[in-house]
């Protein structure tokens, strides 16, 4: 038995000859497969290691012997856990049982082959030779000697795309023996050599990253010019690790302050914590007033989604006191943002309080999209109109000049999508949303994703597409402790998690938590997005029977809107379930008084949805006999409006009353037809009081299977819904920051609950579902 590498060296001749022998048996072992490698570290460890993490010991290996035992001997001694998260730190590791082979190999390799390998270590996977031989020192002659002699001893290999090396473990180990000076001075020659031939200025920086801070400022000029290309391909993350070594260099001091602004609004977009900090260091180092004031926008825009609007609005006005030192189109922004934070804050609305006309429709093309979205928002608002509202909506809608990033000058789309939805113009709405989670994700604005999922999150809560709000929900929730910013909309989120969990049906021990989570200072009291946590607290109180409570509540709430304004119907049905509280304490005065004038203000704005609340709730409340007549004005109301939800909570009521007068086969038909679409809702709760009315008509219901898209959790349907858009799975994992592996586990199992083999066919699984 004779055993040899794969790519024995020169100088073998007889055991060539014994390999080629016709008469030998020639075994050649395969590599180690992942399951093998698995076995291996579970074995070592003692403990399972995560798929995550084997998959990355395997793909680092290759299923080399030498290479898996020496990497499971370092993850031992660093006592690492396998597990997704240290899945990473795999491929950079180095061990010297390796290292010690790799540097023995390479001693007795020709003149340049150790520095040929330590370039293409420098130079990364798909060198090519000729750039590699440069930064070496060699010329074409040694380099090929040095290449054929690399490439037999296993260490390196070539193809179309490059050189690269047969393992990234030698690749690691090679780049980590030259060390710290020596590794810097081989990424300057590299960049100064990519710089020569016009390279792209993100394979420079890339090189620059890892050299020593020297005051170039031809440096500081690539890194800029990296970023910005990152930033327009919606790397916010790479753009700001550019500008950060940029000011290490650092710049002239003329310029600090510009690059502070740069990386102030890339840390915003990524929802880094020190955004805030680079911010106002550019308002201090401004040269002149425009640059300030300039610095001062991004500054107030990153301090009103941050729950700071009060503190935005001094930015603003300061930025503005010297109006004449600025251009027309800064003033223009400076104003408009002045109006948007009127729209997040209730104390800022109260400082800019008879500022607010500032004649936007005569100025520049963004303030006339800017005041239809606020004359919109307006008459939705405070109960108008919701043709109105809608109107002029639809009229900022179809503008599409003017940005769609609410935290980026676009908070103009996001007053035209809630207008659109209190006026139940739920397409519209959600196209809205759906524009601004478009126009975040191309920025990759974390900040910006939050605050519309958030808002997408109602959309779906008054369509009674239950699974999406609380998947939009969480998503806002997730990113904005992540980013640690945008809590005015995590307020939003918060609200309509709680009230999706009390349609759904969860437990008392759920419920109680969730009032616990509503209460001060867990929220933004000042958000004017605060009023929906009072009301889904209200609810919540009124649902574990503390109904005092939940009259409180819902009043409070009450209070809160009509305090700036939002006296209108369609914002929060407060007055309808106070007034059914408010009956179930025996404050029937009280109970009436709330419903009437919800049905007056609602009749007056026309929007169905909130004119079928009303009429539910004076119904439930009137004492004159007419309650059936009211819930059949409500049933017909919510037919074709898109309020699924609400529709199903009428027609139950409806088939209890017709139940309760003795009219048995009337009342099945309108109770099964209830109970199937709060079923399709998600709407458990609601679902099981219409199951106990039908049986109460002695009716046997029948069992209602919760497949398909209701069956999805929130996290499946996200990546569903994404891929059904065309999606691919690295662009879902960008888009919601999860791995690749995470996104096919839940495309598998959505595919599985759908019922289907194919990406081609989840939108017609999805859109037939949710249109049903």
């Amino acid at each position: 038995v004779i055993a040899t590498r794969p790519a024995h060296g020169e100088g073998r001749g007889q055991l060539t000859q014994l390999v080629a022998d016709p008469s030998g048996r020639v075994l050649r072992p395969a590599s180690l497969s992942r399951a093998a490698v698995a076995s291996w570290l579970n074995t070592t460890l003692k403990k399972d290691a995560d798929s995550a993490f084997v998959d990355a010991c395997h793909a680092t290996t290759c299923g080399n012997p030498l290479l898996v035992s020496e990497l499971v001997r370092e993850v031992a001694a660093r006592r690492l856990t396998p597990s997704a998260a240290a899945a990473p730190q795999v491929s950079t590791m180095t061990s010297h049982g390796v290292t010690d082979v790799v540097l023995l190999r390479l001693a007795g390799m020709p003149a340049g082959a150790r520095e040929l390998a330590a370039s293409v270590a420098v130079l990364r996977e798909g060198a090519d030779l000729w750039s590699a031989a440069e930064l070496a020192g060699l010329d074409a002659a040694d380099a090929a000697v040095a290449l054929d002699a690399l490439v037999r001893g296993g260490l390196l290999e070539g193809g179309d795309e490059g050189l690269c090396f047969s393992h990234p473990l030698i690749r690691s180990s090679i780049y980590q023996d030259l060390g710290p000076v020596d590794r810097a001075d081989a990424h300057d020659r590299a960049a100064r050599q990519l710089r020569a031939r016009r390279a792209a200025p993100d394979e420079v920086a890339s090189h620059l990253l890892l050299t020593r801070p020297a005051t170039d400022q031809a440096v500081v000029n690539v890194l800029r010019e990296a970023a910005r290309a990152a930033a327009a391909l919606g790397a916010p993350e790479t753009a700001a690790t550019y500008l950060r070594r940029a000011l290490a260099e650092p710049p002239r001091d003329e310029i600090v302050g510009d690059v502070c602004l740069e990386l102030g609004r890339a840390t915003a977009r990524a929802g880094a914590s020190d955004a805030e900090e680079h911010m106002r260091r550019a308002v201090e180092l401004a040269p002149s007033t425009v640059a300030r004031s300039r610095a001062s926008l991004e500054l107030a825009r990153w301090l009103t989604f941050a729950g700071r609007a009060v503190e935005a609005v001094a930015i603003l006005d300061s930025a503005l006191a010297d109006r004449s030192a600025l251009n027309a189109e800064l003033a223009d922004a400076l104003d408009g943002e002045l109006v948007t934070v009127a729209y997040v804050s209730a104390s800022a609305r109260r400082l800019v309080h008879g500022r607010l006309d500032l004649e936007l429709d005569q100025r520049s093309d963004e303030l006339a999209v800017l005041a239809l979205a606020v004359r919109g928002f307006d008459a939705a608002a405070t109960g108008t109109s919701a043709a109105i509202a809608a109107d002029f909506s639809a009229r900022a809608m179809a503008n599409g000049r003017a940005s769609n990033d609410p935290v980026a000058g676009g908070y103009w789309c996001l007053m035209a999508g809630m207008a659109s939805l209190w006026s139940d113009r739920f397409d519209l709405a959600e196209r809205c949303m759906d524009n601004m989670l478009a126009e975040a994700r191309s920025h990759g604005s974390a900040m910006g994703l939050g605050v519309a999922s958030s808002m997408r999150s109602h959309v779906h809560l008054r369509r009674g597409a239950l699974p999406d709000a609380e998947s939009d929900a969480r998503f806002a929730m997730n990113m904005a402790y992540e980013v640690g910013s945008a809590y005015a909309f995590v307020t939003a989120a918060h609200a309509t998690l709680a009230l999706v969990a009390l349609e759904r049906g969860a437990s008392r021990e759920v419920l109680e938590q969730l009032v616990a989570e509503l209460e001060e200072p867990r929220m933004d009291t000042d958000a004017l997005p605060y009023e929906a946590v009072l009301y889904a607290r209200g609810c919540l109180r009124a649902a574990l029977g503390d109904d005092r409570g939940a009259l409180d509540d819902l009043l409070a709430g009450g209070r809160f809107s009509c305090a700036w304004g939002q006296v209108g119907p369609a914002v929060t049905p407060w007055r309808s379930d106070a007034a059914l509280v408010a009956g179930r304490l025996g404050e029937n005065g009280l109970a009436r008084k709330l419903a009437s004038e919800e049905l007056e203000l609602a009749r007056r704005f026309g929007a169905p949805r909130a004119l079928g609340i009303a009429l539910r709730a004076e119904a439930l409340v009137a004492a004159d006999g007419s309650t059936e007549s009211l819930l059949t004005e409500a049933v017909a109301v919510l037919e074709g409006s898109g309020a699924r939800l609400e529709l199903a909570r009428a027609l139950i009521d409806l088939g209890a009353v017709v139940r309760r007068d003795g009219r048995r086969v009337r009342a099945r038909e309108l109770l099964r037809r209830g109970l199937e679409l709060a079923a399709r809702c998600g709407a458990d709760r609601l679902a099981a009081h219409g199951r106990d009315e039908l049986q109460a008509t002695g009716a046997r219901p029948r069992r209602i299977a919760l497949s398909g898209v209701e069956s999805l959790t929130p996290s499946e349907r996200r990546v569903a819904q994404l891929a059904a858009d065309a999606n691919t799975n690295r662009a879902i994992a960008q888009a919601l920051f999860i791995t690749e592996k995470t996104v096919e586990g839940h495309l598998a199992r959505a595919f599985d609950k759908l019922g289907v083999r194919s990406r081609t066919r989840l939108p017609d699984a999805l859109g037939e579902a949710l249109h049903a």
